[in-house]
């Protein structure tokens, strides 16, 4: 990926992680991202998880780079190309 496109994705995440909308609503911990792995390995079509995932990775001050390659992972195993 771009170095750009990374740019704007952590930008993103820290607009998301200080607004006081609805996602940041909700139980953002540790066990609310392994849920939503659980989640998105059943379904990865499942936008409401991706969201959740997004709103958790954003609040915990997760490393954004380390989320694509659970996102690769996630396409090789369950691409339907």
């Amino acid at each position: 990926m771009h170095t750009h496109a990374r740019a704007h994705d952590l930008k993103s995440c820290k607009g998301i992680a200080s607004s006081k909308n609805e996602h940041t609503q909700g139980e953002k911990s540790a066990r609310a991202l392994v849920l939503t792995e659980e989640m998105i390995s059943l379904n990865q079509a499942d936008y409401t998880a991706w969201q959740w995932r997004w709103s958790c990775l954003c609040a915990l001050g997760h490393d954004i780079t380390q989320e694509y390659a659970f996102t690769d992972a996630i396409m090789q195993v369950r691409a339907l190309w």
